[in-house]
């Protein structure tokens, strides 16, 4: 298909290949947090038109936890309690909105209460969202712990047709000091980590940043996706989060 970016006054038109799993992607673990197939269980979401799921494009992403010794299942129905007492982790990939005008919210009062429910009695949930349309369909949820999501476009613009990643570093603070990025070793301490647009959200305090906007990031909000017009609505996004970490009750 043939897509036409506008960003301010630049304009570029690229063909969109399929987005596909990096299938020769291995990162192999020199010392692995638990034997092979003995870690925690793992629930990949796919019940919730999710974009990533563990058999689709975050193929890589389970085979390297399965690398680090966790159990990797499918998460092919409904949040129920049921559900989260099988895991002790549940993550929500990129779930999008209701596929059909009229289609009930993508995440139901019932099943955000038994998340909350969950996570405070000791689970774990890793959201993760993507662009504008995305973060309407975890808006909700997301206000349910503490976090504001905008539904926008962080860009950092573009260059030979493709968004230009950003990067986040130590060495100015956009990457922050935290367990998820020392990691157990010196040898699994994260340097840099680099996004392809997403979106930025504001979090309570008790949340511990990983990954700040500096000063100069801004999110674009179009009326039409991938469409920048000047005019376009946009605000500074500077000190907000593409990604954090909190505890709530026992659980994160």
């Amino acid at each position: 298909s043939m897509t036409t970016f506008s960003f301010g006054q630049q304009t570029a038109s690229t063909v969109e290949p399929p987005r596909t799993a990096d299938l020769s992607f291995h990162y192999r673990i020199e010392n692995p947090a638990y034997p092979s197939g003995k870690g925690p269980i793992v629930v990949v979401d796919e019940a919730h038109n999710n974009f990533h799921t563990a058999i689709g494009t975050y193929i890589p992403f389970a085979r390297l936890l399965e690398e680090d010794g966790y159990v990797i299942k499918r998460g092919t129905t409904k949040i129920t309690p049921e559900l989260l007492h099988s895991c002790r982790i549940l993550v929500i990939a990129d779930a999008q909105a209701p596929l059909k005008i009229g289609d009930p919210p993508t995440f139901s009062d019932q099943e955000i209460d038994a998340l909350n429910k969950w996570v405070r009695q000791g689970g774990a949930l890793f959201l993760i969202t993507d662009h504008m349309p995305d973060p309407t369909a975890v808006e909700k949820l997301a206000r349910s712990f503490g976090i504001t999501v905008n539904n926008g476009y962080v860009l950092n613009g573009f260059l030979s047709g493709r968004e230009r990643p950003i990067v986040f570093r130590r060495s100015d603070n956009t990457l922050l000091d935290h367990l998820v990025t020392n990691g157990r070793s010196l040898s699994e301490k994260i340097k840099s980590v680099a996004t392809f647009a997403g979106s930025a959200f504001k979090a309570g305090p008790n949340f511990k940043p990983i990954l700040v906007f500096k000063k100069d990031k801004r999110s674009w909000m179009p009326k039409k996706f991938w469409e920048f017009p000047p005019g376009t609505p946009n605000i500074s996004v500077a000190g907000w989060f593409q990604g954090a970490v909190s505890n709530f009750g026992k659980g994160k």
